[in-house]
């Protein structure tokens, strides 16, 4: 996290900060923990959050040290709100912006296990983007193991999961796929 960038805008970066000013004081200065190369590419170091959002996101950063007074590193000194569509990171930019209850923000990805429950075998596991919740991943999961398990003959029968993965749109995709 000590890597992570502000993202620039498709225009110019100091036109851009002039119109909506800068999201904190340290991104004013620059990247506070420069990294020696940048592997993104500029879509990736591009801003994806609207104006209305990123007036929020401002709104937000100034009451950050006051109202999250009890998370994780929110007593620091340049605690702010990182999200996905306004910080990249340069030496991983695949990496995402992940949080979960009681825990600090921080770069991950997210990982997908399959497996044979009744053999105990593993028989597919993913990385994806950490910005996506268990539930958005599903109907990839099984589009890609149904691949997999057929060229290898095998058949799927089962799908058991936990409700991370519970949803409306899994429910149908799940009743819809033969």
């Amino acid at each position: 996290m000590d890597t992570l960038e502000l993202k620039v805008p498709e225009e110019d970066l100091d036109e851009h900060l002039k119109k909506i000013r800068a999201i904190s004081a340290m991104d004013k200065e620059g990247p506070h923990r420069k990294s020696k190369g940048d592997r993104s590419d500029k879509g990736q170091r591009s801003v994806t959050a609207g104006k209305k959002e990123l007036n929020a996101i401002e709104s937000r950063n100034k009451k950050w040290p006051k109202d999250q007074d009890q998370r994780p590193g929110a007593g620091n000194k340049g605690s702010k709100y990182t999200i996905n569509k306004t910080h990249y990171s340069p030496t991983d930019p695949d990496a995402r912006i992940s949080v979960k209850p009681g825990k600090a923000r921080k770069l991950n990805y997210l990982s997908q296990l399959s497996v044979d429950m009744a053999h105990h075998v593993i028989t597919d596991i993913r990385a994806y983007h950490a910005d996506g919740k268990d539930n958005q991943q599903l109907p990839d999961i099984v589009q890609h193991l149904k691949r997999r398990l057929w060229k290898r003959c095998l058949l799927w029968e089962n799908c058991v999961a936990d409700t991370g993965y519970s949803s409306g749109e899994n429910y149908a995709f799940q009743e819809g796929t033969p």
